[in-house]
């Protein structure tokens, strides 16, 4: 019996042993070490994004990733509430968040903040839309909701802290702030309702007074995603994070 414990117990060691090498090996293809005293830290840094790209068109299982192709989330954000008009979107999907092009990045060591400024040539997209209004009578629609970004920058501040641990000082990413420059944009409203004689004309109005607002809306609903997208970036960035110590991200030489 005391054999069988310790033949359990020798098998778990090696299995861990397993697990963890396995972990440090994708780290080292996942996360690209650029040393804190490298001159052309910035330059690094930058290429760090576009390695990090494939990786997130496929996702990173191991660490519970999901593809970013399309980019997903799982609440409903506000668009608008304009002149009495009360409208949200849900079921989000946005195509094309793997396409930046990185116009520049910067590590700030002594403020503990990462910044960098992405340009998507195309960005798109599309969620369902409920509508609350009250226009005489109370209307209530629903449909498919589209918004096309063309040559659009999206400004990215992420902050992060470092705490000691075990296995040495881990760093965290705490703050995400994002300002999405928006060139040239469509936006578009689909009514999902049954257009029969009795509610044609409703169902075209929503239409029409939500198609004819499109810019107030795409204005409306761009400070609610960055916010969403924010969080999104502290989950990825935290889960990438969590196998490695800043040491072995940012190790103290050239």
């Amino acid at each position: 019996m005391d054999s069988l414990l310790k033949m359990a117990k020798f098998v778990i060691f090696i299995l861990n042993i397993l697990f963890v090498s396995s972990i440090a090996i994708e780290l080292s293809s996942i996360v690209p070490v650029c040393g804190r005293r490298n001159p052309n830290l910035d330059e690094c840094v930058k290429n760090s994004f576009y390695s990090l790209r494939p990786k997130l068109i496929k996702g990173i299982p191991e660490l519970s990733v999901p593809s970013v192709e399309p980019l997903t989330f799982e609440y409903s954000l506000p668009i608008t509430n304009l002149n009495g008009i009360k409208a949200n979107i849900s079921n989000i999907k946005v195509f094309n968040a793997s396409t930046y092009e990185v116009q520049n990045a910067h590590v700030d060591f002594q403020n503990k903040k990462l910044e960098c400024l992405l340009h998507f040539n195309k960005l798109k997209l599309v969620a369902d839309y409920e509508l609350s209004a009250k226009i005489l009578i109370q209307i209530e629609g629903k449909g498919s909701f589209e918004l096309n970004l063309d040559d659009a920058e999206l400004k990215i501040t992420l902050g992060y802290t470092i705490k000691d641990s075990k296995k040495g000082d881990k760093f965290y990413f705490t703050s995400a702030t994002n300002k999405l420059i928006m060139k040239d944009f469509q936006t578009q409203f689909i009514s999902s309702a049954q257009k029969d004689s009795n509610t044609a004309i409703i169902n075209d109005s929503i239409d029409e007074v939500l198609n004819s607002n499109h810019r107030e809306i795409a204005m409306g609903v761009i400070p609610s995603f960055e916010k969403a997208l924010a969080l999104k970036m502290l989950m990825i960035g935290n889960k990438i994070a969590s196998i490695a110590t800043f040491d072995e991200v940012f190790p103290d030489r050239e």
